[in-house]
């Protein structure tokens, strides 16, 4: 899966370290997409058959080439995504990013492809108790960067044929 637009996936404080992001980046793809899909690990990669059952292993093998950018400054303090106590830029994956997924479970994760293709991808949907806290909702009002706005587009191959 290839990012066609930039897409907000990602939080300041996911780029502390190369295991917060791929956590990060793991959770956001089990939360869109209810469970049904999730990033490929180096091994299953390399394997012959890929394992739908594959226990989620170290962060550092997980299969994704991400760059991200940061959208600050008016925007930041404008929009006040996380409370308005709290000015944090909007962290983006950039188009380019490459993301390797399996299904695990293929008809429901054929389902979220196809519902990502159309709509865009959504916007990430943290931690409860983040939301909680902050208040936050995904209102132009709170975050520009919105699929209905063109950001989160997407294209994808699948093994055995292109989609």
């Amino acid at each position: 899966m290839v990012l066609k637009t930039p897409a907000l996936m990602l939080r300041e404080i996911h780029l502390s370290s190369e295991m917060c992001f791929a956590e990060a980046l793991q959770l956001y793809w089990e939360r869109a997409s209810n469970g049904a899909l999730r990033i490929a690990t180096e091994e299953e990669c390399r394997s012959a058959e890929i394992r739908h059952d594959a226990a989620f292993n170290d962060p550092e093998q997980l299969e994704f080439f991400a760059q991200v950018e940061l959208r600050g400054g008016f925007q930041a303090v404008r929009h006040q995504f996380f409370g308005s106590e709290v000015v944090e830029p909007f962290v983006l994956c950039k188009p380019g990013t490459v993301f390797k997924l399996i299904a695990q479970d293929e008809a429901a994760g054929v389902l979220a492809l196809d519902g990502f293709l159309e709509m865009g991808l959504p916007v990430a949907s943290w931690a409860e108790r983040d939301e909680l806290e902050t208040g936050y909702n995904f209102d132009f009002d709170k975050c520009p960067f919105l699929p209905q706005n063109g950001f989160g587009a997407i294209e994808f191959d699948m093994e055995g044929g292109a989609a």
